[in-house]
């Protein structure tokens, strides 16, 4: 099975069947004995080049996140690969809440101040969807609270735009 092949199989078996799986585990045993290089799926089949780890940070499977950090970064998948706007396995996990999963992406060197192509950081997209855990964890491993978005805003200036956000405007103030 070519890399194309295994990858697209991996991103299925995560985007349908999620970590109960086996077809993820077939799929992962593929990349731990041929050291694929996984870090986008095809192309024409996948045009907003999401990686396997930016759809299990995004869905939040943190068993698969943690086998799949260790086996990625060994057969060359870049924990800050991007995805067609600029974002990364980091912002997806931050925009959907998933704390743990953002904690430990930071753990194995995810850029935690990258910007999106909008210029949209992890701490900002996790202020603007009201994710008080992932901000807090964010901010303690020293996310940029004073960065600065396309249209000026920063996470504080996005928290107030939604009033049941006073918790995370204390944390950002």
């Amino acid at each position: 099975m070519n890399t194309s092949n295994i990858t697209n199989t991996l991103c299925n078996a995560l985007l349908e069947e999620f970590w109960s799986s086996s077809k993820i585990l077939q799929v992962i045993k593929l990349i731990e004995t041929q050291k694929t290089n996984i870090n986008f799926i095809n192309g024409h089949t996948n045009n907003d080049k999401l990686t396997p780890l930016m759809i299990a940070s995004r869905e939040g499977l943190l068993p698969i996140v943690l086998h799949l950090i260790p086996l990625l970064l060994e057969n060359g998948c870049d924990i800050n690969q991007i995805d067609k706007i600029g974002n990364t396995a980091l912002m997806f996990a931050a925009s959907e809440g998933h704390d743990k999963v953002v904690l430990l992406l930071i753990e194995n060197k995810a850029d935690i101040n990258v910007a999106n192509n909008i210029g949209n950081t992890a701490l900002l997209l996790a202020a603007w969807d009201i994710h008080f855990n992932v901000v807090s964890v964010l901010l303690e491993n020293g996310a940029n609270k004073h960065h600065k978005n396309k249209i000026g805003l920063n996470a504080l200036n996005l928290a107030q735009k939604i009033i049941s956000n006073g918790k995370i405007i204390d944390l950002l103030f």
